[in-house]
């Protein structure tokens, strides 16, 4: 995430504390070999039984997880390589990696039902008392306008009717800097990203399936684009406990995969809520 925000960064002496308080930065083209090197020795450590995965709050200890959620993030990668290195991520599904295929298997990160516990959205937007975090209009508008049924997971409704507004799902504009300590204007995250006890999600099956109809899009592999298209939305419906509205959704004609590249990227934005970067 620092590297493909800022490019390049310190990586090579990076975390050594007060033994190296300005360390060299390091090429973005020399970090991803890297990244993905580390992966692959990750890998095939769990391969062969060498390494002992205790304290996972991730897996619990389940190493073909581990395997999958390794594959997954070296799809990312790849993925993001696309531009340099256009065969690379097609190169690899063809190699039949084990990934994060279905939501049973997303990575995340569980959380209690005690402050102590608490989801960090939670604890930020709901438990420290501040009134003054809204969700944007630019998301919201769109959900609305598509009649996603994620919509009520994502955000909650206007709390207070002092604007006549209570229940409705509303965004603040970006930049806008009209305060809402009331709750009377302004949607809040939702239950599926800041109840008390929501996981925070590392990798899902819904990014990998959106990765692979990227990749199969740039192969003009139509029908396999589709079919990772659909996946990664069922999947991502399946997490979040609406499995049953995900069928309409994809027959709607604004959300059907018309095969481009445009309509993977707007609902991969929209799935990827919680790491927008990765869209």
């Amino acid at each position: 995430v620092i590297t493909d925000m800022f490019g390049d960064v310190p990586f090579s002496e990076a975390l050594q504390g007060r033994t190296n308080i300005t360390p060299a930065y390091d090429r973005q083209e020399n970090i991803y070999p890297a990244l993905i090197t580390m992966i692959d020795e990750g890998l095939a450590a769990l391969s062969a039984g060498t390494e002992t995965i205790s304290g996972d709050v991730v897996y619990g200890g389940d190493v073909a997880k581990w395997k999958k959620y390794g594959n997954s993030l070296k799809l990312r990668l790849l993925n993001h390589l696309s531009s340099r290195q256009p065969n690379a991520a097609a190169n690899f599904l063809a190699s039949n990696p084990s990934l994060i295929d279905t939501s049973v298997d997303d990575a995340k990160v569980a959380f209690g039902s005690v402050t102590s516990n608490a989801n960090p959205i939670h604890q930020f937007d709901v438990i420290s008392g501040r009134k003054d975090q809204a969700v944007a209009s630019t998301i919201v508008d769109k959900m609305k306008a598509l009649s996603d049924p994620r919509v009520s997971v994502y955000f909650k409704p206007i709390a207070e009717n002092d604007n006549g507004l209570k229940g409705q799902y509303l965004g603040n504009a970006p930049g806008n800097d009209v305060g809402d300590t009331g709750e009377s204007r302004y949607s809040r995250v939702g239950s599926a990203y800041a109840s008390i006890k929501a996981p925070v999600v590392l990798m899902s099956a819904a990014e990998v399936n959106f990765i692979k109809a990227e990749v199969y899009h740039r192969a003009y592999n139509a029908a396999s684009a589709q079919a990772a298209y659909q996946a990664a939305i069922t999947q991502d419906f399946a997490a979040l406990g609406l499995s049953s509205s995900a069928a309409a959704y994809l027959a709607n004609a604004n959300v059907a995969y018309n095969g481009t590249l445009q309509r993977i990227m707007e609902q991969k934005w929209i799935t990827m809520f919680q790491a927008s970067y990765e869209s």
